[in-house]
């Protein structure tokens, strides 16, 4: 075993106390925390992408239905033809990428995996903050839960 990265340390060197036998020196510990937190940051990384692609769906929605109110109202001044238009071939390829954009979103609402919304509604601030509160109580247990795992794992020889 390569305890080669503790002597760097002076305050290790200098203890009284042997700390190369302590459960946190021993590679499989490191290792299972590290494994830990990357998946809680993966974890925390679905839980963000979850709210943006619904949030990229109502923003979809609503620019959408702006463009074409907009479009509308410009329709019925006839000296506006040339920008109407140039809006209409923006909106015309606005709507080919969307096209593409909600048909992954349907195609990723279908997998058994997705864990985020579905409704059709825009998220309120409320909604997100109670939804990251919850959150964290989730992480303070899952994090109990790594710390008693860790000191079970130095209770055994490696």
């Amino acid at each position: 075993m390569d305890y080669g990265f503790l002597a760097e340390f002076d305050v290790l060197r200098l203890t009284v106390s042997d700390k190369c036998h302590e459960g946190w020196t021993k590679p499989a510990n490191r290792e299972a925390a590290v494994k830990y937190f990357k998946l809680r940051r993966a974890r925390e990384e679905v839980e963000r992408l979850n709210l943006e692609i619904y949030r990229l769906e109502h923003s979809i929605r609503t620019e959408t239905k702006q463009m074409s109110q907009a479009l509308e109202a410009l329709r019925a001044t006839p000296e506006d033809a040339p920008l109407v238009a140039e809006l209409e071939h923006r909106r015309k390829l606005r709507a080919s990428v969307d096209t593409i954009h909600r048909q992954r979103f349907v195609e990723l609402k279908s997998k058994p995996y997705f864990t985020g919304r579905i409704s059709d509604d825009p998220p309120t601030p409320a909604a997100e903050a109670a939804e990251l509160n919850e959150d964290l109580t989730d992480e303070d247990r899952e994090i109990e839960i790594a710390t008693d795992f860790v000191v079970d794992l130095s209770n055994y020889p490696v």
